[in-house]
């Protein structure tokens, strides 16, 4: 950045604005707004969606060819998923310029990170609370509730997929900034092949979601999750047993053929798993 500049970052997904950032240096700070940076070369700063405004270069305008001098490695911490990325100069001049100005330095090179395409975001409300994937005899659908502690609820972005081989359903909301402790009631069905009679099955899961090796019983709630919820619209953590995540609400069975039987678990819980 040269003279008094101020860079704006939009980030975006679908062609909908998500965030919004300012980088600002020398005379294109003002007193009293933004976080400031590091102050002296090399020059850093982080954007957050709670702070979105950086100010750079300990205030210095640093002229043209001033070397690493008229550089900030910005990093922008959006707190949400997005899928694109303008850069707009306000003031004063900007240009990826990176490592041109530290040489052949790799550290300094101007980097994008990319992370993998979520299935989608999970919010708290009707609209966009529930995420459903049916494929062959494996069924999944999980809704997220208000947070256990009563915040804000923030999108959180998610994979969701079902292996009809494994017969497993793998759930896994992420995290994007600050963690949220999010809860979620949720339904999941299987309809092994070749069922024996007399029939009896048990719900297994993985906690993290972190291989085979990590299944176990998933255990019955201890309790009604939804009577004295830790906060309004959420559940009561208290009557998942300690050292789990999850718990079941109820169990149901049903025919499906001579040889199938489908068996459907109603659940509540709080972390990231597989289950089968």
């Amino acid at each position: 950045m040269k003279g008094g500049a101020r860079v704006e970052f939009v980030v975006s997904r679908g062609g909908t604005e998500v965030g919004s950032f300012q980088a600002r240096a020398g005379s294109g700070i003002v007193p009293g707004q933004g976080v400031d940076g590091s102050t002296s070369a090399p020059f850093i700063a982080t954007a957050t969606a709670a702070d979105p405004i950086v100010n750079c270069r300990n205030a210095s305008d640093s002229g043209p060819d001033s070397g690493p001098n008229d550089n900030c490695y910005v990093t922008l911490e959006p707190g949400t998923a997005f899928d694109e990325l303008a850069i707009r100069p306000m003031a004063g001049e900007v240009s990826l310029e990176g490592s041109g100005d530290y040489g052949n330095d790799p550290a300094f090179d101007t980097v994008f990170t990319l992370g993998a395409g979520f299935d989608g975001q999970l919010g708290c409300t009707a609209e966009n609370d529930t995420a459903t994937i049916e494929e062959g005899t494996v069924y999944g659908s999980f809704t997220r509730l208000q947070n256990t502690d009563g915040s804000e609820c923030v999108l959180k972005p998610y994979f969701l997929s079902a292996d009809t081989e494994a017969e497993t359903v793998s759930f896994v909301p992420v995290d994007v900034g600050a963690p949220q402790p999010a809860a979620y009631t949720g339904t999941v069905a299987f309809a092994p092949k070749n069922s024996s009679n007399p029939f009896q099955s048990q719900l297994e899961y993985d906690q993290d979601d972190d291989g085979p090796l990590g299944f176990e019983f998933m255990p019955w709630c201890a309790g009604n999750p939804f009577t004295d919820p830790d906060a309004p619209g959420s559940i009561n953590t208290s009557v998942i047993p300690a050292g789990d995540t999850w718990c079941i609400v109820s169990e149901s069975t049903a025919i499906v053929s001579a040889t199938q039987i489908r068996t459907t678990w109603n659940v509540v819980g709080i972390g990231d798993p597989k289950m089968r």
